[in-house]
């Protein structure tokens, strides 16, 4: 199917202003780009129309090529005035400097003392020095293939021993903060969630979390207070039983 081509592309603009036209081939319309003399490098005509275009992206790259299907492949070759041509984008390999710029990073962090494998670290349970290997072997001389083996299964026992992976973080002591909630009773600031005592009502009753019932959401202007437990019956920050006033 054959596009019209701009009408004015046979002649100059008024005022003998020169222009290359261009269209994208995913478009329908055709677009013209001024020029100040008789003809435009390849080069600056991508960017011309890139400018225009507000086309900021540095991952693709903009193919020009003519409508009999001639791509104009060098940046230097020059396009006279009044020539139309057609506009693709295209992926570009690597953006420009960024294979560059990565790998003087990454040559510069691997040279990094500071940057070293965790698993190579002397901390590390995975890593064993050499003197610690010798001794292993040291411990094994004497004993049959039975005991061998059962030495080794208690050192890999040790190695992958749950107390070594745990956080030695310091645990806050003292009473906590006032906008603290614990997790397990839901109480404000009275106790840390490892030193829960349990959920208790006013009589002393020790109560399951899963199944207390919080008045969320229902001022308590709307409550009536209890004097024992019924069902349906709300719990209290104060440990009393409650029920809406419309179903006292």
């Amino acid at each position: 199917m054959l596009r019209a081509a701009p009408s004015a592309a046979a002649a100059p603009l008024a005022g003998g202003v020169s222009v290359i036209y261009y269209r994208f081939k995913s478009g329908l319309s055709w677009d013209a780009v001024r020029i100040s003399g008789s003809a435009l490098s390849v080069r600056d005509l991508k960017a011309a129309i890139r400018d225009k275009c507000g086309l900021t992206g540095a991952d693709y790259d903009l193919q020009l090529s003519a409508e009999d299907g001639k791509v104009y492949s060098s940046d230097a070759e020059l396009l006279q005035e009044f020539t139309q041509v057609l506009v693709a984008r295209t992926p570009r390999l690597e953006a420009p400097g960024s294979s560059r710029r990565y790998s003087s990073k990454h040559r510069q962090r691997s040279k990094s003392p500071q940057r070293q494998n965790c698993y190579q670290s002397e901390a590390s349970p995975f890593h064993e020095t050499k003197q610690q290997q010798e001794e292993e072997l040291a411990m094994m001389e004497g004993l049959t293939e039975d005991e061998k083996l059962d030495f080794i299964i208690r050192q890999s026992t040790q190695k992958y021993d749950s107390v070594r992976f745990r956080s030695q973080q310091p645990r806050p002591d003292g009473p906590p903060p006032a906008g603290y909630t614990c997790n397990r009773c839901r109480v404000s600031g009275q106790h840390w969630a490892r030193q829960c005592p349990g959920l208790t009502d006013c009589s002393g009753n020790r109560l399951d979390p899963a199944r207390v019932q919080r008045p969320s959401g229902i001022p308590s202007d709307f409550l009536q207070i209890l004097p024992t437990k019924v069902d349906g019956a709300y719990l209290m920050k104060d440990g009393r039983y409650a029920v809406p006033k419309m179903d006292a």
